[in-house]
């Protein structure tokens, strides 16, 4: 146990210089000592003599073998110490025992320190390019596979910023047309500082890296009397590059890297940008500018069919609003001739039925109420055949229009005033919802009552066991209106005002809401109504400019809304 504990303990060089010399040297002496005892040959003198030489030679060995390893103790001991120069005082020389100050063996440890110095740094060097060859196959199989181009964007600038180590970067593209480059991708800075950053071509670093096409590296971009003016301060200082992303013989964008991260110490410290790092960009860049030009085609190609289909919708969009009012008027055209021969002959023995009526009202006695109950149900009746044909009249013939600049409010006001009777007496509580201060719009006071009023009427006939009416006046912002707005969707570049008439009715049904402004359609019972009111009124409507709409409430009953845009200045 002691033996095997002995044999796994470190030795010396002395020691297994020792334990060799006895192995090979005495051990063998002894062997020979013991043979010839064996054999009586040791009392001879001839024998004697000849271990005694060889005791001696063993001696003498073993001395010069302890001296010669003594000495190369004391040269491994030197070679081991670190201040060795800066205990002797002169470079390249190191006493050693027994040999005195030994100029080479200095120079032979220098040497071999400065050689282990740049081992490390080799393989420092070589394990750096190793991740940089890793990074580039990783990121050129990628890009080939990833189609959306703000994807491909964010992981080249990520594993560029990761090979060279940088801390801050952007990839800016080109805008042929305009020729300016935006920022399209950024890491390490905050969105809000690069928003809207754009630099025309040959303004800045970048602008000039895409005018020239050749790559810039500098090793303090503050101190650097070329671009201390031109730099982004949200790249900050120290080390940048910018190199130029091409395809072919053009120059679609640049890709920017600044604040390169301290790494491993034999790459120079790493706190500022290497020629390997510029190679490596280069190389990258070459692959991966393929693969974002046709990123971008792909994405200009998606942006150009969305927009062509979106033309398309419009024009089918238009084509059936031609079509739909192609038919309108034609149906107006064919009332325009009935009411026309309606107009002379019904319109003129409706008269005189009338004036009729009348004189007969005033000479027959009215004591007998069956007579005058007749006689009104047949005034009742020509008035209604009147105001039929006064409505075919109205629907068909051109009118003129007197436009003025006016307040919404009081006409709003007078209009509720000509129907109070009627609501009073349809127990319709009446309530008015008007903004302040609206701005004048141009329009036909008259008309735009006469729209109101027929609002007003088919609401309240909609109510016929009371409710309620809300009459709201209101502006609308420039751009367009909100969500709940039934007409979001008409643009009102310069602002707009609107009117919203609310009943709490029963609504109209949903096969009919689409047929209200056709003319002579009604959703009144039989002898109510004529089927013109709402057509009419929206003609009144558009040809003052406006916009009107009418649908059910999600609460019940039916908002009606007229919307006329303001003019340039909010007239």
């Amino acid at each position: 146990m002691k033996v095997w504990n002995r044999l796994s303990k470190t030795v010396s060089l002395r020691e297994a210089a020792t334990a060799i010399f006895g192995l090979s040297a005495l051990l063998p002496l002894l062997l020979l000592v013991a043979f010839l005892s064996r054999h009586n040959l040791l009392l001879k003198l001839e024998a004697q003599l000849s271990i005694l030489a060889a005791l001696v030679l063993a001696v003498f060995g073993f001395v010069a073998l302890r001296r010669m390893v003594d000495r190369i103790s004391s040269l491994v001991r030197a070679l081991e110490a670190p201040t060795a120069t800066d205990a002797t005082g002169s470079a390249g020389e190191i006493p050693i025992p027994g040999l005195g100050a030994v100029a080479e063996i200095g120079q032979l440890r220098d040497f071999l320190a400065r050689l282990l110095v740049d081992i490390r740094s080799s393989t420092e060097r070589l394990e750096d390019l190793v991740f940089k060859i890793g990074t580039l196959n990783e990121t050129v199989e990628l890009a080939a596979r990833i189609p959306e181009l703000q994807d491909l964007l964010a992981l080249v600038l990520e594993r560029t910023m990761r090979a060279v180590r940088g801390t801050v970067g952007s990839i800016m593209l080109l805008d042929r047309d305009r020729q300016k480059l935006r920022i399209v991708a950024a890491r390490g800075v905050t969105d809000s500082v690069l928003a809207d950053v754009e630099l025309r071509v040959g303004s800045g670093i970048a602008g000039r890296v895409a005018q020239h096409g050749d790559p810039i590296l500098v090793e303090n971009i503050e101190s650097d009397p070329r671009f201390a003016k031109d730099h982004h301060p949200a790249y900050g200082g120290g080390s940048f590059i910018c190199m130029p992303i091409r395809v072919a013989d053009r120059i679609i964008g640049v890709i920017n890297l600044a604040r390169r991260e301290h790494g491993m110490p034999g790459l120079g410290g790493a706190s500022s940008f290497t020629p390997t790092d510029l190679q490596f960009l280069n190389a990258l860049m070459t692959y991966v500018a393929y693969a974002l030009d046709n990123a971008r085609l792909l994405e200009e190609a998606l942006q150009s069919a969305k927009q062509l289909r979106e033309v398309v919708q419009d024009q089918e969009l238009r084509l059936t609003v031609a079509q739909q009012q192609m038919v309108q008027a034609e149906k107006l055209e064919s009332v325009g001739r009935l009411a026309a021969g309606v107009a002379h002959e019904v319109k003129n023995p409706l008269m005189i039925l009338l004036t009729g009526i009348k004189y007969l009202s005033k000479r027959l006695p009215t004591e007998d109420d069956s007579v005058k109950q007749v006689l009104e149900d047949m005034s009742d009746a020509v008035e209604r055949a009147d105001k039929v044909i006064r409505g075919l009249l109205d629907l068909s013939a051109p009118r003129e229009l007197d436009m003025k600049l006016e307040d919404l409010n009081p006409i709003v006001e007078q209009s509720l005033l000509l129907v109070k009777h009627d609501l009073d007496r349809g127990q319709i509580n009446a309530i008015k919802k008007l903004e302040d201060n609206l701005p004048p719009v141009t329009l036909d006071s008259f008309k735009i009552q006469q729209v109101l009023v027929n609002l007003f009427t088919n609401a309240i006939h909609a109510m016929p066991e009371g409710g309620m009416l809300t009459v709201k006046t209101y502006r609308r912002p420039p751009g367009g209106g909100g969500a709940d707005d039934p007409l979001a969707d008409v643009p009102t570049p310069e602002g707009a005002v609107g009117v919203e008439v609310d009943d709490t009715g029963t609504g109209i049904p949903g096969d009919k809401l689409k047929k209200i402004f056709d003319p002579f359609f009604t959703t009144k019972p039989t002898g109510k109504g004529t089927g013109l009111g709402l057509s009419i009124s929206r003609q009144l409507v558009e040809m003052q400019g406006g916009v009107m709409d009418i649908r059910n409430r999600a609460e019940g009953g039916v908002r009606a809304t007229i919307l006329f845009k303001l003019q340039e200045g909010g007239k």
